[in-house]
């Protein structure tokens, strides 16, 4: 596992040099994966909502 953390700490060193601030590096990925997981979940709601209103012709 020593192998690997060598492995990604230039890219980790790159990012740090990018000055992003703690808050956004901390809640940043959250706080994006909510609101895609709000947006998914509203849109399968409402298909399945409209599956289930919709009448069926036969």
């Amino acid at each position: 596992m020593g192998n690997f953390s060598q492995l990604l700490e230039p890219i980790a060193n790159q990012f740090r040099i990018l000055g992003i601030p703690e808050p956004v590096v901390h809640w940043g990925h959250p706080l994006m994966m909510g609101i895609v997981v709000l947006i998914m979940g509203s849109f399968v709601g409402i298909a399945g909502w409209r599956g289930r209103v919709v009448s069926d012709p036969e």
